[in-house]
């Protein structure tokens, strides 16, 4: 049992529920709730984004067909759902508002562990996560701002993708340069910022939580449709067109997986707290989704 507890830190899924259950009992953090989720988005990307090998665009040639998949498939097809869906179920502007910021951010860097995990194609996910997170640069201004730039302007939109994006991706450059190796230590490091993040903008929501109950339903419902039912279609329609299995295994990760703490971040500081409440709760689904994906749909 106490070995048991030891392991929490290790499972994202584990410490993702804890965060979201002392978040709903205490709240989040009295002060500084910015900065901790901010510090908190930095460390996780800075240490993730040694996965993103921006060299392999040198091939880019080879798997410019398959980028063009992935792209439409996480940038076509799930951005596309998360936004009907929201403007469908939503009244309130603020849940819109973070369910569009949700779907303009790249997937998330944990596609290529889970790539690996699930024997897809790890060179693919690897050029198209990097080409991704370079789209995302002109991707997210242009749509944030095409929808609500009377209401937010350029500048704190670049800042933070500057900040959220570009600094780690540097950062984690100089890592690789001075040899820095994968420790067992990072992933306790990584899970433990998710949990702050998570923490924090659940305790930021709590009266949401208990109060706008009715909104729990549909939030629950698109994190449904989003990582269970998207997965499946893409995964069966795959198999009926005869896709190999590697690639379709990367190809179904980009369609569920979205960067939910870049985008909590984002939400958080263009619209406020509220704006991230229906991402929060979507976390609710990756520990599941993840399960789904690994004893039923791509075993």
């Amino acid at each position: 049992m106490f070995k048991k507890i030891l392991r929490i830190p290790y499972s994202y899924g584990a410490m993702a529920f804890l965060a979201i259950f002392l978040g709903l009992s205490i709240g989040g953090y009295p002060r500084y709730s910015d900065e901790i989720t901010m510090i908190s988005l930095l460390i996780i990307m800075s240490l993730s984004t040694r996965e993103v090998k921006f060299k392999k665009l040198r091939s880019l040639k080879k798997h410019l067909g398959d980028f063009l998949t992935v792209f439409l498939l996480n940038y076509g097809l799930l951005s596309l759902t998360l936004v009907s869906l929201s403007y469908l179920l939503f009244d309130d502007i603020q849940l819109i508002q973070g369910m569009v910021v949700f779907a303009v951010v790249p997937s998330a860097i944990a596609v290529i562990p889970f790539t690996s995990m699930l024997d897809g194609d790890t060179e693919l996910s690897l050029v198209s996560s990097a080409l991704l997170y370079l789209s995302s640069l002109i991707i997210a201004p242009a749509v944030l701002l095409l929808l609500f730039g009377r209401e937010i302007g350029i500048w704190p939109i670049l800042r933070n993708l500057i900040i959220l994006i570009i600094v780690p991706a540097i950062v984690s450059r100089f890592l690789l340069k001075i040899d820095y190796k994968e420790k067992d230590h990072d992933d306790i490091v990584v899970n433990t910022g998710f949990f702050l993040i998570i923490f924090g903008a659940v305790g930021a929501n709590r009266t949401l939580f208990f109060t706008e109950t009715g909104l729990l339903l549909p939030i629950l419902f698109i994190a449904a449709v989003r990582s269970i039912g998207l997965a499946s279609v893409v995964h069966f329609g795959g198999k009926k067109l005869k896709v190999s299995t590697d690639k379709l295994n990367s190809y179904t990760l980009f369609t569920t997986l979205k960067n939910g703490g870049l985008a909590i971040i984002l939400a958080v500081s263009l619209f406020g707290a509220k704006a991230s409440f229906p991402i929060v709760l979507g976390f609710v689904f990756d520990p599941i989704l993840v399960v789904y994906l690994k004893r039923f749909l791509l075993n």
